[in-house]
């Protein structure tokens, strides 16, 4: 009985949906079938740690018909059989209860089955004004738009030439939005995947030029959801499309219909933003370093960042990260402490000993800092990325020369011999190696002004820590 369906179907309902399930039951077989009740209470009492020793079918049969026989273990199989008809009903049931809209559709399609147009149209019309009260707007806002104009369409109780002709406009009009939303959507998603995989294994996209064209035009670039996710798309598509006007532009629109997405879809849509200022901080804009900060910081806030309810490691330890960088420690340090226990489990321990190092690191607390990251266990390259830069920076400002060198050309020969660092990052770490050595030999044989560093550093776009290297130079006596 253990490895049985019944079990693993109870095993997924939680404490509340069981004792409901109970319910279900009692109201269900109370004047059909009392065995099922009976075996609902004994597993009742083995509820949520079903034990194999306690759910061997001869001991279940004797508790609930009193002996255990070749007869009782037949109907045992009968009331289980039973037991799991019902309980993937009442599965079924609760995720009617959740799908508030396939329920209505399921009420229009009865009362079509019936004849019954006065109660079909007072449906239809409910489902349309509890459709104009959400404030989503979405690719789903539009498809149940389409789907209830199908219905209506469909219905043989409208006799109205007129109203025919005026459904079937509106119909079109409404699959219109569907077909252009989910398009842009789903293209959106793909390109965001592509950005972050091997060349193997990004997703073919047949782009339909059509579409896009259409979505440019009015009326639909009228429609908010299609005009920022065309913005998306296109910079995605192009990356000579990322600069200053049209971030600001894609985030004003983002920030002031925020009300229109549901939360999966806004959570991709800030990665998005994030990844912007990145890269356009990664071609020399450093304003967009604040920027990044930011958007961190709002998504947090307001719970955007959180996926599965937790906030995913990196972009906390990218919080954190930007933060100490700008002198935000007070609001780093409250931060850090109120959101924590939040980190995504998988990174959860490495990413708060990593974010401690940097707090510790930015103050100057460099024995400290050298402490957590002692604790940290590596288990991937990313880790080293990470990591080592604290390190070097740290050696650096304590002036440990033979430790930096050592460091600084151990980590080059890693970052050139490790197979799954993609160039992006290879050319960031490389470019920050570099000006670490150039800018700490300078001390020393001034063979730059602090003004041919700066120039020097500001031609080399993509380097790592380069907020860090500037605050170096200007510190330098040359």
């Amino acid at each position: 009985m253990k490895n049985s369906k019944l079990i693993y179907l109870l095993s997924s309902l939680n404490k509340s949906e069981f004792r409901k399930f109970g319910q279900f039951l009692k109201k269900t077989f109370f004047k059909k079938d009392k065995s099922v009740i009976k075996l609902y209470e004994v597993l009742d009492r083995r509820y949520p740690d079903f034990k194999e020793s306690l759910l061997e079918k001869e001991r279940i049969a004797k508790i609930i018909f009193g002996k255990n026989t070749m007869a009782e273990q037949k109907k045992l199989t009968y009331t289980m059989s039973y037991f799991t008809k019902a309980l993937n009903d009442y599965i079924l049931w609760e995720q009617i209860q959740k799908q508030t809209y396939e329920r209505d559709f399921l009420y229009l399609e009865a009362y079509k089955e019936r004849g019954l147009d006065k109660f079909f149209y007072k449906k239809a019309e409910e489902i349309q004004e509890k459709l104009d009260r959400q404030p989503r707007r979405d690719a789903e806002y539009y498809q149940l738009c389409y789907q209830l104009n199908t219905k209506i369409f469909d219905y043989k109780g409208m006799l109205s030439f007129k109203d025919k002709a005026d459904s079937f406009k509106e119909m079109i009009e409404r699959f219109d939005l569907y077909l252009l939303s989910t398009k842009l959507t789903q293209y959106f998603v793909a390109l965001n995947i592509n950005a972050f995989v091997e060349e193997s294994e990004k997703i073919p996209i047949a782009f339909d030029n059509e579409i896009l064209a259409i979505a440019k035009q009015d009326p639909y670039n009228k429609k908010s959801l299609l005009k920022i996710y065309y913005l998306l798309v296109e910079q995605l598509q192009d990356d000579s499309r990322m600069n200053y006007e049209n971030y600001f532009e894609l985030k004003e629109l983002v920030l002031e219909h925020i009300h229109i997405f549901g939360k999966e879809d806004l959570g991709e849509i800030f990665i998005n933003l994030l990844n912007y200022t990145i890269k356009m901080y990664g071609q020399g804009e450093d304003s967009f370093f604040r920027e990044r900060f930011e958007i961190c910081k709002y998504a947090i806030e307001n719970k955007i960042f959180f996926f599965n309810e937790k906030i995913p490691y990196i972009i906390f330890y990218n919080t954190i990260q930007a933060g100490c960088e700008l002198g935000e420690f007070e609001w780093v340090d409250i931060f850090f402490n109120k959101y924590k226990n939040d980190i995504e489990d998988k990174a959860k321990e490495k990413i708060e000993l990593l974010s401690l190092a940097y707090i510790n690191m930015c103050q100057k607390n460099y024995g400290k800092a050298l402490d957590f990251l002692k604790k940290i266990k590596y288990s991937s390259y990313y880790d080293h990325l990470l990591a080592k830069p604290l390190r070097i920076r740290i050696y650096f400002e304590q002036d440990e020369d033979v430790l930096l060198y050592d460091l600084l050309e151990l980590f080059a020969h890693y970052i050139r011999r490790h197979p799954k660092i993609v160039d992006f990052s290879k050319e960031q770490m490389n470019n920050f190696i570099r000006f670490t050595k150039i800018i700490y030999q300078n001390k020393y044989s001034y063979k730059y002004s602090k003004q041919e560093l700066i120039e020097l550093l500001s031609e080399h776009k993509n380097t790592g820590h380069k907020i860090w290297l500037r605050r170096m130079i200007e510190e330098g006596k040359y």
